[in-house]
């Protein structure tokens, strides 16, 4: 493939991506009970949802959309990674040859959840399973300290959002899945206890003033 050819695909696929998180509601949006109402401390006491494997309606996915998801798919690695590569090697853009990181594949994987995929439903609930499993690995067999969940350093995305990208990512992701796993499905436990130790170490670089 060319490089313009692949530099154009490889702009549809961070644009599925995108869209995919901010545009593409994951579910319809309740309206809070005002507050003092009669019914709010009611609303609010009863507000926990019976568990539910299936997303919500989604508002159908553009064409557009469809063929940067389907670039995305294609370009997961088979331990259910994605790859964004390096800020100091640039010139490397085969998302193929590049390390996998953490941050990138959450990022991802939420984009194919916000399109209504899960890691038990939807055209690409391999897809997404695969990458859960590869989060919930790094998570629990990272052996270093601090909030961090992974030895990787200098990744396209760490170098624009920063050192703690990964962490906060994976638990977003993490936490999002959690809630579309049922009690029987062996991905469970290992998500949860994944969750757990993501929340810790993000509760352990809080600052006094609490950012």
């Amino acid at each position: 493939m060319s490089y313009l050819k692949w530099k154009s695909a490889a702009a549809l696929g961070l644009g599925a991506m995108l869209l995919a998180i901010w545009c593409i509601p994951a579910h319809s949006e309740a309206k809070a009970p005002a507050a003092g109402s009669d019914t709010a401390e009611s609303e609010t006491a009863n507000s926990a949802e019976p568990f539910t494997s299936e997303l919500p309606p989604v508002q159908p996915v553009p064409e557009f959309v469809n063929k940067g998801i389907q670039w995305l798919v294609k370009a997961q690695h088979e331990d259910g990674g994605w790859r964004a590569g390096s800020s100091a090697n640039q010139k490397n853009r085969d998302p193929r040859q590049v390390k996998i990181d953490p941050a990138t594949t959450a990022c991802t994987a939420s984009a194919l959840v916000r399109a209504g995929h899960t890691p038990t439903s939807g055209e690409h609930r391999e897809v997404v399973r695969r990458a859960t499993k590869y989060l919930v690995d790094v998570v629990l067999k990272y052996d270093g300290d601090g909030p961090k969940i992974t030895h990787l350093t200098g990744t396209q995305i760490q170098a624009k959002l920063g050192p703690l990208v990964d962490t906060v990512m994976t638990t977003q992701y993490l936490a999002r899945i959690l809630t579309l796993l049922p009690e029987e499905d062996l991905l469970r436990s290992p998500v949860s206890a994944a969750l757990d130790r993501c929340v810790a170490k993000l509760e352990s670089a809080q600052q006094k003033d609490g950012s």
